[in-house]
Parts: structure tokens; sequence; C-alpha cells
């Protein structure tokens, strides 16, 4: 997808009306190269970036929920929104991403989608210690972040 900077208006009007059951198609941005791209409050619900790489783009409160990151590169991205919170990636290549949905926060990692509470468990049955230490490294952040922007209730966990 090498002209997708050009057709990102296109393609996300297209991703828009998928999304409001009006036709349309969902936004297939896999392997794209958007280095650099201004996606600020683009709405990328259920998307398709995997592969893509986002370096440097803006996403500063873009719309990521259900959004498909598997190894999307996100370097230097500007992510600043107090709704999507980056917990970097961890030794393994896993990049960490979390958010509120529906009240809870979730966490991405990987193609697993789960509350904070549900990789905690998944987090326990880890059998490498390092990898397990440093993932509960990753999800305090998220977790600590995310209450520092006031997103949190007890609820939320």
């Amino acid at each position: 997808m090498t002209d997708a900077v050009n057709n990102l208006p296109h393609i996300l009007e297209e991703h828009r009306k998928w999304r409001m059951g009006e036709g349309g198609a969902r936004a297939n941005l896999a392997d794209a190269n958007l280095a650099g791209a201004n996606l600020a409050d683009a709405y990328l619900a259920d998307a398709n970036l995997a592969d893509a790489n986002l370096a440097g783009a803006n996403l500063a409160d873009a719309y990521l929920a259900d959004a498909n990151l598997a190894d999307a590169n996100l370097a230097g991205a500007y992510l600043a929104s107090q709704h999507v919170i980056d917990g970097g990636q961890r030794r393994d290549g896993y990049r960490f991403v979390g958010w509120i949905k529906d009240g809870a926060l979730m966490i991405r990692a990987g193609c697993r989608n789960m509350t904070i509470a549900e990789y905690r468990y998944h987090n326990s049955k880890q059998n490498d210690a390092a990898i397990s230490d440093e993932t509960a490294s990753i999800l305090d952040h998220i977790e600590r972040v995310a209450r520092v922007r006031g997103l949190l209730t007890e609820a939320a966990l």
C-alpha cells in the first residue's frame, strides 16, 4: 500500500461508512507506510494496521479500539491522548497498549485483547520469570497512567 497516505481521506471515509453499516469497507492498512502521517482524531476502530509503519505518525486522539496493531512500528509516533496509553515494547517484541472500553481498562499485546485483570491472570501463568516481571511492570505503568489521567474507577479494574 504505497499510496496509503495519499488515499487516507478516502480510506477513512469508507471505514466510517463500514462501521456505521452504510456500505464502505474496513480500513486495511496492513503493511502500509504511514510514517509521519497525520492521523490525529482518525476513527480507526477495528482497522487493520498490522505491520504498518507508523513511525513518527500523529495519532493524537485517534480512536483505535479493537484495531489490529500487531507488529506495527510505532517508534516515535505521537500518541498523546488521554484515552490511549502506550505501555512500550517488551523485550520479545510485544507492544502493549491500554485504553478504556465500556469502563474497563483494556490491554492489547500481540493478538491478545483482554482486561487488565485478565492479562494479569494470563501473565501469572508465564513460565519465564524475566518476561513475567517485565510484563507486570508494563501493566503497572499502564494502570498508573490511566489513574493519573482520571480514566479509572475501581470498577474499571
